[in-house]
């Protein structure tokens, strides 16, 4: 098999994945509380597992949370908008869209024409998204490769969902 063909059954795996990540990582209320619940526990794991990331949480263009570690800068306060402006223009991920560019060998600037120097499309920006669908803000982390930027973020969506009973006392 050629591996053209590997590396974009590949792609096509994991934005499948994506795709159900995106109709289940979905919240039936969103308001500032739970912001600060998903702040404080990326804050939590981002010490726990020494990592050096910048966390911002915005709903709408409210910032609601936000939270530069040791070993950031005002860099990854740039990408962290960069990358919301993806999420919040495609409705994805972040990751979603550079996994999409990458599996059309393209970029965002020939693919979309957008410019990179507004739109990163970098992992680590996901839309917070009620039951419809509808967008209503973003979780985004900068400091970590891309990949790991998506997951720290989606994992701890998913806690948040699976404790919602408890965490929101």
């Amino acid at each position: 098999m050629d591996s053209t063909k590997i590396l974009n059954t590949e792609y096509d795996k994991r934005l499948s994945q994506l795709d159900n990540e995106h109709s289940t990582l979905r919240f039936e209320t969103f308001n500032s509380d739970t912001a600060i619940t998903i702040g404080l526990k990326l804050l939590e794991r981002a010490k726990e597992e020494n990592l050096s990331i910048t966390i911002d949480i915005c709903m709408g263009k409210q910032q609601l949370f936000h939270c530069a570690l040791e070993g950031t800068n005002e860099e990854n306060d740039r990408w962290v908008i960069r990358k919301n402006r993806v999420a919040l223009e495609f409705k994805k991920s972040s990751y979603y869209i550079s996994l999409l560019l990458k599996s059309n060998n393209t970029t965002i600037e020939a693919y979309y024409h957008l410019d990179s120097k507004d739109y990163a499309p970098y992992g680590g920006a996901y839309p917070i998204m009620d039951m419809e669908g509808k967008v209503l803000g973003t979780i985004t982390v900068s400091g970590l490769p891309d990949h790991e930027d998506h997951r720290v973020v989606t994992e701890t969506i998913k806690w948040f969902l699976q404790n919602k009973e408890t965490s929101s006392r």
